[in-house]
């Protein structure tokens, strides 16, 4: 594959956002979609679509000082400033396939921050530092119900005029049910 991986924020366009917003029932944990039935935002749902590990600990995702101090002393970022998605995706291509710490942390930072719990922004979270700070722990933390969190959470904030959360799962169950 040549050149930088191509990696964008997953946003739904904002008509499609306001209409899963209006829909959302934080009572029953699933977008109703009338005529059509219900997708369920569960850890239970996430991990029958994505496969991801639906037990262990806690995923914690937050400011955590010496997990931020760790990614940039190890990649010599700069304090103060998130590095581009685009900045590990050139990490990871660099990498030219060698598998090591340093290529999974990259790999997990980009996944956590286009796919699991994307943002808006171009860089990426320093709040998925601690998620990677630990590779021993990745393997014990519960990836769908942080996932199934995260995505109840961008649908609870009626606010925002985008959703900005894990899109695949709803898209997977919505055309892809379990029934």
């Amino acid at each position: 594959m040549g050149g930088i991986l191509k990696i964008e924020a997953t946003k739904m366009p904002p008509d499609l956002s306001r209409w899963v917003l209006q829909r959302y029932n934080p009572e029953s944990e699933c977008i109703e979609v009338p005529g059509r039935g219900e997708i369920p935002v569960t850890a239970d749902s996430v991990q029958q679509t994505l496969g991801l590990r639906n037990s262990g600990e806690e995923v914690f995702y937050g400011w955590d000082a010496e997990a931020i101090s760790f990614i940039n002393n190890k990649y010599g970022f700069e304090s103060g400033s998130a590095p581009e998605i685009t900045t590990f995706c050139k990490m990871i291509e660099d990498m030219n396939g060698r598998a090591h710490d340093d290529s999974m942390r990259a790999w997990l930072i980009v996944v956590a921050s286009t796919f699991i719990c994307p943002t808006t922004s171009l860089h990426v979270s320093p709040r998925c530092y601690p998620i990677v700070a630990d590779l021993d722990k990745v393997k014990t933390l519960n990836f769908c119900s942080f996932t199934a969190n995260q995505i109840r959470s961008a649908l609870m904030t009626r606010k925002k005029k985008a959703v900005t959360c894990c899109v695949h799962h709803l898209v997977v169950s919505a055309f892809f049910p379990p029934y």
